[in-house]
């Protein structure tokens, strides 16, 4: 790809005008110097957004990361899809091209199948509903034991072998939500709403064939079908014993929500790392991973050297973790919200998967080249979270390991669970053909 330099979004004239000249200018284009400088005009933008993505959600509050990430989100991203749907339309134009294009004409085809000029200020509107989700989440708080909390450490709390402690934190969770009940209602409905929309402009059945043919799914929908009724028949009994199993060492008749999280099988409370001490919890995953691959290890250091994390639960920090890929920067960047759960030490080592897969695929030339579908991601991801699992050993003793891996399995058959049960709800969702708030 050609050198190609951008201004800082932060000065937001100057880049959308740039912008707009580069989209003209490879308008003159064609053939594969048109994918070679496309792809690189792209793999900028992606860097830039990419980048006010992570400060948004490190500061879900803070107005001058929020207003610089709702212009490249608002006014940037809709011009870029309307311009990667033209490129696709000029692209299918030309018949022949090197064997190594065959996967971006592939993507061409589909972007062109399902571009309606009206669906990029649809997906501007379903951006600007799940930021506004993501900052009310980041604002919510519990209060345990007098002191507030980011909502992020209920999870925390959960593991507890105080019943009350546990029960107090549920409950100011639960309260929590049920506050914002009707907003998160209506951002709901307004979401489906807006994507049933973006399917019905792209001449699609609903949202989901919208979406198996905007990821260029290889399995079926009627593939996902079948998992929810193998989730049903082979792993729902096994979970209603554990839970039966749990409900007799517990004695207690009825068993809620509060009572499922903390260990049966540990003899006292296992919390591997105090939040407050990241070099601790840094420098642990990082031996078990080169227990692993030194290789790994190494890049992994890389990345904390280089102020690639944002480990630590805070107020106004988006919930949840992630691994951001970057293009045409050395390093991906990992963020999550570290509390000093058994889970945290495979949420870090699950990123760390996905950030070695980013760093293995730089070698390629084109930016399509380097992608592949969340199938295929969590392959690396799961790989690192399940072999560092059994060299913890900066944090647990043996025997405590074993006690932590036991319900770290059982947590993943309720995982297999869950995930049938999310994937259902969708299905059910997006098919509807009404859906009002009652």
């Amino acid at each position: 790809m050609g050198s190609m330099k951008s201004p800082s979004p932060k000065n937001q004239k100057q880049y959308k005008k740039w912008v707009k000249e580069t989209i003209k200018k490879l308008s003159t284009l064609e053939g594969v110097k048109l994918i070679d400088q496309s792809e690189q005009f792209f793999a900028i933008c992606h860097d830039d957004y990419a980048e006010s993505e992570v400060r948004h959600t490190q500061k879900t509050n803070d107005i001058t990361t929020e207003k610089e990430y709702a212009f490249l989100r608002d006014r940037i991203i809709p011009l870029l899809k309307e311009a990667s749907a033209k490129i696709a339309e000029k692209v299918l134009q030309k018949k022949k091209y090197p064997k190594r294009f065959d996967q971006y004409v592939k993507e061409a085809r589909v972007t062109h199948e399902l571009f309606h000029p009206a669906i990029p200020e649809l997906q501007k509107e379903e951006s600007q509903l799940e930021s506004e989700y993501i900052k009310k989440l980041g604002s919510l708080t519990i209060t345990v034991q007098g002191i507030t909390y980011p909502i992020t450490q209920t999870g925390k709390f959960l593991e507890s072998f105080n019943k009350e402690m546990r029960r107090e934190a549920w409950q100011s969770m639960k309260n929590s939500m049920i506050t914002n009940q009707a907003f998160f209602e209506e951002l709901f409905l307004k979401l489906v709403k807006i994507r049933k929309k973006i399917a019905q402009k792209a001449k699609c059945k609903d949202y989901i064939e919208y979406q198996f043919k905007k990821k260029m799914r290889e399995y079926t929908i009627q593939d996902c079908y079948q998992y929810h009724q193998a989730v049903k028949k082979y792993i729902t009994p096994v979970i209603t014993d554990l839970q039966k199993e749990r409900k007799r060492v517990l004695k207690i008749e009825k068993l809620y929500p509060y009572d499922t999280s903390f260990s049966l099988y540990a003899q006292y409370e296992l919390f591997p790392f105090n939040q407050k001490d990241e070099k601790k919890f840094v420098r642990g995953i990082k031996n078990a991973i080169t227990k692993v691959s030194p290789q790994i290890a190494q890049h992994f250091q890389s990345m904390h050297k280089n102020n690639r994390f944002d480990l630590i639960a805070r107020k106004h920090k988006a919930p949840g973790g992630y691994n951001m890929p970057f293009i045409l920067q050395p390093y991906s960047f990992i963020f999550m919200n570290a509390t000093g759960t058994h889970r945290d030490l495979n949420t870090l080592a699950h990123e760390e998967g996905h950030a070695w897969h980013s760093e293995l695929t730089k070698k390629l030339k084109y930016p399509f080249e380097r992608e592949y579908s969340t199938e295929v991601a969590e392959v690396a991801s799961m790989f690192l979270e399940y072999t560092t699992s059994h060299f913890l050993n900066a944090f647990y003793t043996k025997k405590e390991l074993s006690w932590a891996l036991h319900d770290q399995y059982e947590i993943e058959i309720f995982l297999l669970s869950w995930i049938a049960i999310i994937d259902k709800f969708q299905h059910i969702i997006y098919t509807a053909k009404k859906l009002d708030k009652k």
